[in-house]
């Protein structure tokens, strides 16, 4: 025996550190990937956290309950699903906003109201009943602010009839 470094355990060696050298880069891989996917999701939850605190201000607002505050002062409070409005929540629109005062409680899927609810307007008029892709739509009943009443079906917000 001449020495304990011959060709061929030269080449077993070096195979093996080339096969470690593999697992180490694709574990190194996979754990940039998660650190990534994490910090990717802190800057979607927190968005633009400034002086006016926007975006996600509390909670879980990818895959939770949580609370988004909108640039033009709106507000969501209520269950999100990849990061969209879905299930059970508050939608009240922000004094920048056309609607400003209003406010929708109810049902939401994929980042729209869609579902039963209640839709409350500044000038005292109220909704309540099924809505379709943010719009009122189905069975429902309109309380004006001058006391009428209407009840029946909507279409895409426009009253169809009993």
């Amino acid at each position: 025996m001449k020495g304990i470094l011959t060709k061929k355990n030269t080449l077993v060696l070096l195979a093996c550190a080339l096969i470690i050298f593999v697992l180490q880069c694709k574990t190194t891989t996979i754990q940039n990937k998660n650190i990534g996917d994490t910090e990717k999701t802190e800057k979607v939850r927190k968005k633009i956290i400034d002086d006016d605190a926007l975006g996600c201000i509390d909670g879980d607002c990818i895959n939770g309950q949580g609370t988004f505050r909108y640039p033009d002062g709106s507000t969501y409070i209520g269950q999100f699903v990849n990061g969209l409005m879905e299930g059970q929540g508050t939608f009240t629109w922000g004094e920048k906003s056309v609607w400003a005062g209003s406010k929708f409680i109810g049902e939401f899927k994929k980042g729209r109201i869609n579902g039963y609810g209640t839709w409350t307007w500044p000038r005292g008029g109220k909704y309540i009943g099924e809505c379709k892709d943010n719009m009122i739509h189905g069975k429902g009943t309109m309380y004006y602010p001058d006391g009428r009443v209407k009840t029946g079906r909507w279409k895409n917000d426009r009253y169809v009839g009993e």
